[in-house]
């Protein structure tokens, strides 16, 4: 049975865990009613359809997402590791949303919308980032905001098609890492020689709290 906790939350939760085990096409409403033990009408009190569930974890990517934009003020490593933790964290807890994000926003214009919005952002402020690791002295080059914002649309090109890609891949299960490899391997022509371990250190540690 669901727990005390709010319904749709639980619901929510129990569909991300399902989509990513299995796909959203592959999962309906009644799988996941059947899954948290609760009646189909129970489910769509709260979510009418699967769409809406979606559409609602969305919601919560978006939130941890603009969690990055509210504490500018912090030193650019700081910043830079509040990036690589909020960011990474998505990718891989909501994989399932990034493996089908084609699918996903053909079937819901709305929710298209709303993405292509928060894409645009995203990358708009990695860009700013990418400017106050210049300005503190961590990156060289990226001279011109052309520069800078290419760079950004190439992290969230290779970081949001990640698991996408991993769908034609000989080895599906490739770890974290790899992804943080590709990552670093596109930043560390940019990165002063003193800030190197820094950074790659960030990422590391990242990947040590995921036990990996």
């Amino acid at each position: 049975m669901v727990s005390r906790r709010k319904t749709s939350d639980v619901i929510i939760e129990g569909s991300i865990a399902l989509f990513n085990q299995s796909g959203v096409s592959e999962v309906t409403t009644n799988h996941i009613a059947q899954h948290l033990d609760i009646s189909p009408g129970n489910l769509y009190y709260y979510f009418a359809n699967k769409e809406a569930i979606v559409r609602a974890i969305f919601a919560q990517i978006q939130s941890q997402v603009e969690t990055l934009w509210n504490e500018k003020d912090k030193p650019a490593l700081f910043l830079l590791a509040d990036y690589v933790n909020v960011v990474f964290n998505i990718i891989f807890g909501y994989r399932f949303f990034f493996a089908e994000l084609t699918l996903i926003l053909r079937r819901d214009d709305k929710l298209r919308a709303d993405y292509i919005r928060l894409q645009s952002r995203f990358k708009v402020e990695l860009a700013e980032l990418f400017l106050q690791l210049k300005t503190a002295g961590i990156l060289r080059g990226l001279e011109e905001p052309s520069q800078r914002m290419a760079m950004a649309n190439s992290v969230w090109i290779v970081t949001i098609y990640w698991h996408s890609y991993l769908e034609s891949a000989p080895d599906k299960n490739q770890p974290s890492r790899e992804l943080l490899n590709h990552i670093i391997f596109l930043l560390k022509p940019y990165i002063e020689a003193l800030y190197l371990d820094v950074v790659q250190g960030i990422f590391t540690s990242f990947l040590e709290a995921r036990g990996q």
